[in-house]
């Protein structure tokens, strides 16, 4: 009956952690490709 509106609902939350787990992917591989030199101050 109202699977529509539910899903719709739940689609923000799937989304968000999504791009979330879609960043730190995306710093994984830059880390890789581009090492940053360790500052220690």
């Amino acid at each position: 009956m109202y699977i529509k509106e539910i899903l719709q609902y739940l689609l923000w939350p799937v989304l968000i952690a999504l791009t979330w787990f879609a960043v730190i992917f995306a710093l994984k591989v830059y880390e890789k490709r581009f090492p940053g030199k360790e500052e220690s101050a």
